[in-house]
């Protein structure tokens, strides 16, 4: 995402501290709550509620100082379209739906020509003459409806509405088709469409309602088909789509139903693009974080290696005196035998092996003491 505009740190401040939030927003082209947002990321104190009253009596409080930026990239304010919470201007694909020129019409003698549709239609009218005697306790109310079944268009409805259910669908496929918005059958025999390069599953149902029923046991509550369809965007236990509202039916609303779709695909962009853009933030900002961490453990095992290296040069220095007083005490009163051949071995190896461990030669040949990078950290859900 590309930056809009930057200011300094400082000027951002004097600049609230002189006029009102909503003027400053307006002029760096975002909200006055995009505004509070990146005043939040960048530190900076903002006036509170009522201050500008305040200050127009003479009783406002002092601004507080500005506190030092946390790093260095923090100095310049940087304004990402990902800050303005205002409304969007809305997108040609979604003013198109309010075109007469684009109306969807079904009309009654609708001719099946999709390959889906059609499909779908020879799946209903079997469901339809053959119910299914084994269904799944979870979907026992959908049970009296005929569905198409795997590989086809998500349809449920009684068989009064098979028809009218398939016309919708020829309507809707074809106008998607026409705004070059692909319809397709998932493995899950889900029914998928992309619109602006987004995929939302769509599924069109008819709505259950209570009916009242009498048992040998006494009275219960039990579902039977309304009548009144709904075409659904997203998973069953979404609410959102259309739905028949007599006198306003679906086929009425079909238009609605697409521009529906365009707007959601226009907010999944820009939710992704905001959230690219805290993801790159964060990037920068946990790369920090890693390089003092590491910088700091490097001081840590630099110190400790020191002083392991500086008590094993003690020990040596030791070992080393002791040595020097074997083979002093070997000139003075030299052994007899072969006590001084063991005697002179033993201050030759200890010699040789004090070479081998000097921890001042160790500290001079090995590298520059260095811990590892930390690994990246996952971004925070209310990181901003």
């Amino acid at each position: 995402m590309k930056h809009e505009r930057t200011v300094r740190r400082e000027q951002l401040y004097r600049e609230l501290w002189a006029e009102p939030a909503i003027v400053v927003a307006k002029r760096y082209g975002i909200s006055d709550v995009g505004l509070a947002k990146v005043c939040r990321r960048y530190g900076i104190p903002k006036p509170g509620l009522g201050y500008w009253a305040q200050r127009e009596v003479g009783k406002a409080p002092a601004p507080p100082p500005l506190p030092p930026a946390q790093s260095a990239d923090l100095e310049t304010v940087f304004f990402h379209s990902s800050d303005d919470a205002s409304p969007k201007e809305e997108v040609p694909e979604y003013e198109r739906e309010k075109n007469s020129e684009w109306l969807i019409r079904v009309p009654p003698d609708l001719a099946l020509s999709h390959p889906l549709v059609k499909a779908a239609a020879a799946a209903l009218h079997r469901a339809a003459k053959h119910p299914s005697q084994s269904v799944r306790w979870a979907e026992r109310y959908r049970a009296n409806l005929a569905r198409a079944g795997d590989g086809c268009l998500d349809i449920a409805v009684s068989k009064p509405l098979i028809p009218r259910a398939l016309r919708i669908m020829q309507a809707l496929l074809s106008a998607l088709e026409k705004r070059r918005y692909a319809v397709s059958i998932n493995e899950k025999s889900e029914t998928i469409v992309e619109v602006l390069g987004e995929q939302f599953q769509i599924a069109l149902n008819e709505r259950q309602k209570q009916v009242k029923v009498q048992h040998s046991y006494g009275s219960g509550i039990d579902l039977e088909p309304s009548g009144h369809l709904r075409l659904r965007i997203g998973p069953d236990y979404s609410s959102s789509g259309i739905t028949d509202d007599p006198p306003r039916l679906i086929e009425d609303l079909l238009n609605r139903f697409i521009a529906s779709l365009v707007r959601r695909a226009v907010q999944a962009k820009r939710e992704r693009a905001i959230h690219e853009e805290r993801e790159r933030r964060w990037r920068v900002h946990d790369d920090e974080r890693r390089l003092r961490d590491q910088a700091r453990h490097s001081e840590e095992l630099r110190r400790r290696r020191l002083r392991v290296l500086a008590s094993r040069w003690v020990q040596l220095r030791r070992l080393s005196e002791f040595v020097s007083s074997v083979e002093s005490r070997i000139l003075e009163a030299p052994p007899e035998g072969e006590s001084k051949e063991a005697a002179t071995r033993w201050v030759r190896w200890a010699k040789e092996n004090l070479r081998k461990t000097d921890p001042v030669d160790a500290l001079l040949k090995e590298p520059w003491p260095t811990a590892p990078l930390p690994p990246p950290a996952s971004m925070p859900w209310n990181w901003e």
